[in-house]
């Protein structure tokens, strides 16, 4: 007992050298972290992210909040992997975080695990809008996701539902137009899922264009778009239309 007295005793002391010797402020770098990774900075995130875990003194949710991001700029990376296991020390700490649980999930969705990610998502949604509280826009981007899972899992009408609802919810999210282009096309309606496309392609170049654009989901956007061009034989350099008013 007195050993391990003595070796958090001397972790303290090196925390508390650090904090002197390396100017470590937990909370300023989690702050500078979050902005990092509003600004597309992903390595600076995870730098910052890192040090205020490892080098700092932070709570419990202090810790969770450090996980979490950690997770958010290496998926980003596309380091998968570290992703998905530093989501799951998140939820060791936080097992009813919404947020986390809708993240796991589309970590596990870009892994190929659709049924785990419909399963986190599910989780996520409910717990961060649970019955008679109403769905806000800001949940849009979740529906987008969890309907891409149902959508791998050939569940094409609830994928459209949420494909729909996410629509309603925030008319200029390319995501949700994405989405339903995608949904169309499988239920046999080339047409209007081009239509679709050609919106959320749109509406993809308005700010902020070149993050969006240059990320992974951007990327697939564009494949998806040259593809419904190429399967209904237009032109596949023309210009995208203007961005929809929302329906």
């Amino acid at each position: 007992m007195i050993r391990w007295a003595r070796i958090a005793t001397l972790l303290a002391a090196l925390a508390a050298v650090a904090v002197i010797v390396f100017d470590v402020d937990p909370a300023r770098d989690l702050s500078l972290a979050g902005r990092a990774l509003r600004a597309g900075d992903l390595d600076q995130a995870l730098r910052l992210g890192s040090r205020a875990l490892y080098l700092g003194s932070l709570d419990q949710q202090g810790q969770y909040q450090a996980r979490e991001l950690r997770a958010q700029a290496a998926l980003g990376l596309g380091n998968r992997g570290f992703a998905l296991a530093e989501l799951d020390r998140a939820l060791a700490l936080r097992p009813d975080s919404g947020s986390g649980l809708l993240l796991r999930g589309r970590i596990k969705l870009a892994g190929g695990d659709a049924a785990g990610a419909l399963q986190d998502m599910d989780r996520g949604l409910a717990l961060l809008a649970p019955p008679g509280r109403p769905l806000t826009a800001g949940l849009a981007a979740a529906l987008v996701q969890r309907g891409l899972a149902r959508l791998a899992l050939g569940q094409m009408s609830a994928a459209g539902q949420d494909a729909d609802l996410a629509v309603r919810l925030n008319p200029r999210l390319a995501q949700a137009r994405y989405l339903r282009s995608r949904v169309l096309d499988a239920q046999g309606r080339p047409a209007q899922a081009l239509q679709e496309i050609e919106a959320a392609f749109a509406l993809m170049q308005k700010s902020p264009f070149s993050t969006l654009y240059l990320s992974p989901e951007g990327q697939e956007m564009t494949r998806w778009l040259v593809e419904m061009r190429r399967k209904n034989k237009v032109d596949l350099l023309r210009p995208a239309p203007r961005p929809p008013a929302g329906r």
